[in-house]
């Protein structure tokens, strides 16, 4: 039941992101939705850490920081790639991102992973292949026949 939720709310982001992305134009769209969430968030992080703020006043240069890098950036990424590509290449773009994770994890910062884990990135990156090769299938325009082939080529 979690994974039909979680299913149903990605690609509730998708479609929508790629709606915003096209009603605006230009960054209008991201800033609202950031500003949005930004008024929600503020006042129940002051109420359960309000005073940890007021005592390392630092901390609000990282959380910048880690907002830039954990919001502003993959949104505004995601919404400019959802205006040159489908619903469909997209979702499995962000279908694959796990497996590009654990890899970054294991070839960087030199994480091992599980037997079970190996196995559900392989399933991961197996069903992103294979439905791009069935979308690739589905869209391949049909060849010409010889006879239209012969068509095109007679003097005006």
């Amino acid at each position: 039941m979690l994974g039909v939720t979680a299913a149903v709310r990605r690609a509730g982001y998708v479609l929508l992101n790629q709606r915003v992305g096209r009603l605006f134009t230009d960054w209008t769209g991201l800033t609202l939705a950031l500003a949005c969430g930004a008024c929600v968030l503020a006042p129940v992080t002051v109420l359960t850490d309000g005073r940890d703020v007021a005592a390392h006043p630092g901390v609000l240069g990282t959380g910048a920081a880690v907002a830039l890098l954990s919001s502003l950036m993959p949104y505004s990424l995601d919404m400019t790639l959802l205006r040159r590509i489908d619903t469909r290449t997209f979702g499995v773009l962000l279908a694959l991102s796990p497996a590009v994770g654990a890899g970054i994890g294991f070839a960087l910062l030199h994480e091992q992973l599980t037997a079970r884990q190996l196995a559900a990135t392989a399933l991961i990156v197996a069903a992103g292949v294979w439905s791009l090769r069935r979308a690739t299938a589905s869209h391949t325009p049909a060849r010409p026949s010889a006879s239209h082939i012969g068509e095109s080529r007679r003097p005006v």
